[in-house]
């Protein structure tokens, strides 16, 4: 018979890609915060094309609040085949961070209350939902609060110390028996004497008719 030489360079075997699909695989974070960045690795092909655009293995990506998933698709440069996978994750909201505070009178403490996180830090350092202050001038406070995934919310307020009214009495020292007099105060907005007496609508003016030591 006659012989045949078989020319290896000529040899054409083709799989279907079903069974030549490359092994792709993801991995990265399975929650973000909402206004963080997210990074997803793909490996098993030799280039990649993410469903945002973005081509390689990496893709980097702040994810919007509706967004759960991505998707890649990998290549095999050699059989052309391609394979997709999906990387599923969580986006989270930071917060609602609810601050009650107020301005505090000279020499007096105040309570500034938190509320809308699983934890809270003040000025940086971890505390509780509440904290009692006594600032000597205006202070300004950094309140931090963690949800329970990790996501932070921070607030910045101001807490001022008032003055204390200058207050002035004046009226008679001595008065007649049997005659009335009155008191008045001034320097403050509103009144309470102690004496049990009554004021006028503000407080500022307490009519007496005897002797006494009238606060």
């Amino acid at each position: 018979g006659t012989s045949q030489n078989l020319d290896w360079d000529e040899l054409r075997i083709s799989i279907p890609c079903n069974l030549n699909a490359p092994a792709l695989s993801v991995s990265g974070p399975t929650s973000v915060c909402f206004g963080h960045s997210l990074t997803v690795n793909a490996t098993g092909a030799d280039s990649y094309t993410w469903n945002t655009g973005v081509t390689g293995p990496v893709l980097s990506a702040s994810p919007g609040i509706s967004t759960a998933a991505y998707t890649v698709t990998g290549t095999d440069t050699l059989s052309g085949c391609s394979s997709s996978a999906v990387h599923l994750f969580t986006v989270s909201l930071p917060p609602m961070l609810t601050v009650q505070l107020a301005d505090v009178c000279k020499n007096q403490s105040g309570t500034i209350y938190l509320s809308g996180a699983a934890s809270y830090s003040w000025n940086g350092v971890a505390g509780p939902a509440s904290l009692v202050i006594s600032p000597t001038a205006a202070t300004v406070y950094t309140i931090t609060g963690a949800s329970s995934e990790g996501c932070i919310a921070e607030l910045t307020r101001t807490v001022n110390v008032l003055p204390l009214p200058v207050l002035s009495v004046s009226g008679p020292s001595v008065i007649c028996a049997g005659e009335t007099a009155s008191l008045n105060a001034g320097g403050a907005v509103n009144y309470t004497w102690t004496t049990g007496l009554a004021p006028d609508s503000n407080g500022s003016v307490l009519l007496l008719s005897g002797a006494g030591q009238y606060t």
